[in-house]
Order: C-alpha cells, then structure tokens, then sequence
C-alpha cells in the first residue's frame, strides 16, 4: 500500500487521527490547526482505498487491516507513544489497533484485526475518550455509555446539538474536549 498522509511536524506529542468510514484526512481540516496551536505533533492518513492511499496488490495479499496500516505509519515515522483520535468508523479501527493479538482472515473489505466485543473492551488497558454526539443514530450515546461501562480508565462526553461527525460539526468543541482529555 502506498499510504498518504500528512504530517505537521514539529516536536509535540503526536495525535493520530483516523477518519471515519467515509471521507478521507480532509474531514480534520478543522481540527488539525486546533491540535498544533496547542503544541501538539498532528498527523492524519487516508486509509487504504481512501483519497490518495492506493493499494498495489502486485506487492502482497491485500486488503490488510487498518491497525496494520496504521502500525506500519507510526513505525515508518518513528513514533512510539501517541495519542490515537478515531471519528465514527475511525474509533473502531482505534479498538482494534488496542487489541493486539487477533487478525479476521479472508475479508473482501479491509477487516478489523479482531471483532470487538464487551470482554475485548475491558481488555483496553489506556485511557479512553468516548464522546458521541447527543443526536447521532449511527452510534447514539446510549451504545457509547454500554461501552464506557466495560473500559476502564474511560471518560464520557456528549456533545449536545451534534450527531455522527462531531469534530466536522463542532470542531471547537471537539478540539477543545480532546485536547483537555489528551493533556
């Protein structure tokens, strides 16, 4: 694969952001400036099939998991702890790059490394942001809170006014609740 990614520099701490299962990086155009001004290392990556991340399948079995895509972009940039922001489809890949042990085989999508369940969140052994908005019907708050109750070390947030693409819909408010998560 032939990753695109972009990346702000500099010597913050690094943010990872995944973007959601639709779109590419551009949907963290608007909080990107809000994480370096904060003094933070930003870096987004359109994930494999996405914008302008192209597979070559002449180069190995494909479609790969985005937590492998992922461990490959923090290993080519030499990164070791991160932060990691996933929106939407974005926060899945993020528990599955959490769970390090267990790879789906034969998917004809890019899979998940492992299928998520209850026991598997409790397994998440970082802090953890949950933050959905109050009017989202892909992922409403009332999922999040089941899930909240099997992370440890996890904090809870709802956006009012928002619903399935927080940090496009309220970037202040989405920067400004990371950030104080991550500091």
């Amino acid at each position: 694969v032939r990753l695109w990614y972009m990346d702000s520099g500099g010597t913050g701490v690094p943010v990872v952001l995944l973007h959601a299962n639709t779109g590419n990086a551009d949907g963290f155009q608007y909080n990107i400036p809000g994480f370096v001004e904060a003094g933070y290392r930003a870096i987004a990556f359109d994930r494999r099939g996405w914008g302008r991340s192209t597979a070559n399948s002449a180069t190995g079995p494909q479609p790969g998991t985005i937590a492998q895509d992922l461990h490959a972009l923090v290993g080519h940039l030499k990164i070791d702890k991160f932060h990691l922001v996933g929106v939407a489809g974005g926060g899945f890949a993020a528990y599955d790059y959490v769970h390090n042990n267990s790879q789906q085989q034969g998917a004809p999508a890019q899979p998940q490394r492992t299928t998520i369940t209850f026991d598997k969140l409790a397994t998440i052994r970082v802090p953890t942001l949950l933050m959905p908005g109050d009017q989202d019907i892909q992922c409403p708050p009332w999922v999040m809170r089941r899930q909240l109750a099997r992370i440890p070390a996890a904090e809870f947030i709802v956006l009012p006014e928002a619903s399935h693409s927080i940090n496009w819909e309220q970037p202040e408010s989405f920067n400004r609740n990371v950030l104080e998560f991550i500091r």
